[in-house]
């Protein structure tokens, strides 16, 4: 089964691409089939131009009426464009040839949209063993695929199963997708390398690789793999926007700056680009420009609504780093407003502007404690978690006072809750800062087993670089030993 990406440069769709445009443009009728009719619709969509998409597949059911593909492609876009499935199960029910691997997708993408999972299983069930046997090898791979968009991972991972074409690219791709849904990014890296190993000028397949190393944070292993993407198509857009990423989650904040202002100067209207911009002068302290940017962003999301709390936090920040209190309270209200965001997010950020605009003290206590309260009772997890948050922005705002009573009375709720991790690194810093050195170690330790992660990144410019985050508990403790200041109580 040939992938996306390798069907658009495959040369059989160029021509079919070409025929499309050329009869278009002549006005002569001929036109290609309907199947590639459809690719083309989907090509035109991937495109962002869905208008012209959706009119390619109008044209291919005007001169085939009842086929598959544009019939498919139209469900599709009913689906997930629409948000309409009603109207999308009339497109499915149009397919003449119900045995067919487009309606078989189509009608599993409608069940899984409407989370209708063992019926979309008896769906397949009745109709997989009807298709011909030289189909049932690719129709399990895209059932497999169709699973893994809606994050059904075990029934994707029985599919994928049944097809014999193991060593087939399309297959070892749906692999690595099921290794990334799991976490396992070690062996989805693995099997991007042994790909490119064989397709070392696919570029689609090192911004893949680049991909898993981000989402496994191993950032400069990314940058790499999209500086040899790049070289091998410098127009790939999806692995600009990740080394811009890798960049900024490096901190390196002036070559990510350079970068994505190159990169907006050819993309004036990626609102993606605007908010990257508007986080990098944020985070260079340079607020006035970081507010002009997302303004910008504001402006490309109204349309879609994406990626608004991030602009709405980002500007809150930018506004309160420059003292206008009002300003960035205005955007942690439209915050508040937003559906998807959660209430401990929005108390955080008003938090933070409280603490970084200088309100009174009884002020800010005041809402601490209105907040902590309206989770602290009967629900200790959410508690903790809003200690934890509390916390984290008072150690962010130089308040390491605060920031070590909060996080002190965090730890009294945590006996309460197994295997809580979060917090005890930015305790430790400020139990130090405090001269507390019993707390001091007693959280060093709990950092070091249950999260080192956390431990590198809080504590990190506090040990050698060469000693992993779990051993920081053992090597304070011979420093001690080496200086004179260490107990036996500690190795209790």
């Amino acid at each position: 089964m040939m992938q996306e990406d390798d069907l658009w440069k495959s040369p059989e769709f160029q021509e079919g691409l070409a025929a499309y445009e050329r009869a278009k443009e002549q006005d002569d009728g001929n036109y290609p089939n309907a199947d590639m009719l459809g690719c083309i619709a989907d090509y035109y969509d991937g495109l962002g131009r869905t208008d012209e998409a959706i009119a390619i597949a109008d044209l291919a059911l005007d001169l085939y009426p009842g086929a598959g593909a544009p019939l498919y492609f139209k469900g599709r876009v009913t689906l997930h464009h629409n948000d309409a499935p009603k109207q999308a199960e009339t497109y499915s029910n149009q397919i003449v040839d119900k045995s067919s691997i487009n309606y078989l997708l189509l009608k599993l993408d409608i069940l899984l949209y409407e989370n209708k999972t063992t019926e979309a299983e008896t769906f397949l069930k009745e109709v997989y063993d009807r298709l011909p046997d030289d189909q049932r090898d690719p129709c399990a791979e895209m059932i497999a695929s169709m699973y893994l968009n809606y994050d059904h991972t075990p029934e994707a991972k029985a599919w994928l199963a049944r097809s014999s074409e193991k060593k087939e690219h399309s297959y070892r791709l749906e692999e690595c997708r099921i290794a990334e849904n799991e976490k396992d990014y070690a062996r989805a890296e693995k099997i991007m390398q042994q790909l490119i190993d064989e397709q070392p000028y696919n570029d689609d397949y090192w911004n893949r690789l680049g991909t898993i190393q981000m989402q496994a944070e191993a950032y400069e292993r990314a940058l790499e793999s999209s500086e040899y993407s790049l070289a091998i198509n410098p127009a790939n857009d999806a692995t600009l926007t990740m080394k811009g990423k890798a960049l900024v989650e490096l901190k390196r904040y002036d070559e990510a700056l350079d970068f994505y202002q190159r990169y907006q100067q050819k993309n004036p209207d990626d609102m993606k680009g605007e908010l990257s911009l508007g986080i990098i002068l944020t985070n260079l302290e340079r607020y006035d420009e970081a507010v002009m940017h997302y303004q910008k962003a504001q402006r490309l999301a109204e349309d879609t609504a994406e990626g608004l709390d991030q602009i709405y936090i980002g500007m809150a920040q930018a506004l309160s780093k420059l003292q206008r209190a009002d300003e960035a309270m205005s955007y942690i209200d439209k915050l508040a407003e937003l559906d998807e965001v959660e209430d401990t997010e929005v108390c955080t950020e008003r938090f933070r502007v409280m603490l970084e605009t200088h309100w009174p003290v009884e002020e800010v206590a005041a809402y601490m404690e209105q907040a902590l309260g309206t989770y602290l009772f009967g629900k200790s997890w959410q508690g903790c978690f809003l200690f934890y948050l509390f916390g984290k922005t008072a150690y962010e705002c130089h308040n390491y006072a605060l920031c070590y009573g909060l996080f002190q009375r965090m730890s009294m709720l945590t006996d309460k809750i197994p295997k809580w991790y979060l917090g005890f690194s930015y305790y430790a810093i400020c139990s130090k800062l405090m001269k507390s050195e019993d707390e001091f170690k007693k959280a060093l330790r709990l950092a070091c087993r249950m999260n080192p992660a956390e431990a590198k990144e809080v504590l990190g410019d506090r040990f050698p670089d060469d000693v992993p985050p779990e051993l920081y508990y053992d090597y304070y403790l011979e420093w001690e030993k080496q200086n004179g200041e260490y107990s036996e109580e500690d190795d209790e």
